[in-house]
């Protein structure tokens, strides 16, 4: 199975100019259509948009970490704190 993923790379994904709207929006319209079927245009370009508004200059120097973002209200009381130390814990 893993000899198929090479296959499936766009072409040129390796060289891929990280601020091209319309080359970044063909390589994530798969994650999207995966979510949310239907909507893959609109949304990879759009979410392309986005992702290249807040890329640093060189993109390269960046680090990645695999994760989600949930914007939604606080389960708990507390809606603000001032020098919060946070932890991350992670499972390998």
């Amino acid at each position: 199975a893993l000899e198929l993923l090479d296959g499936l790379i766009v072409e040129g994904s390796t060289e891929l100019d990280v601020k091209d709207k319309v080359k970044v929006a063909q390589r994530i319209k798969g994650s999207i259509a995966s979510k949310i079927s239907g909507y893959e245009g609109l949304l990879s370009t759009l979410v392309a948009e986005a992702c290249i508004d807040v890329c640093p200059k060189n993109p390269h120097n960046s680090t990645l970490i695999a994760g989600m973002v949930l914007k939604r209200d606080t389960e708990g009381m507390v809606k603000h704190m001032e020098d919060a130390k946070v932890v991350v814990y992670t499972q390998l």
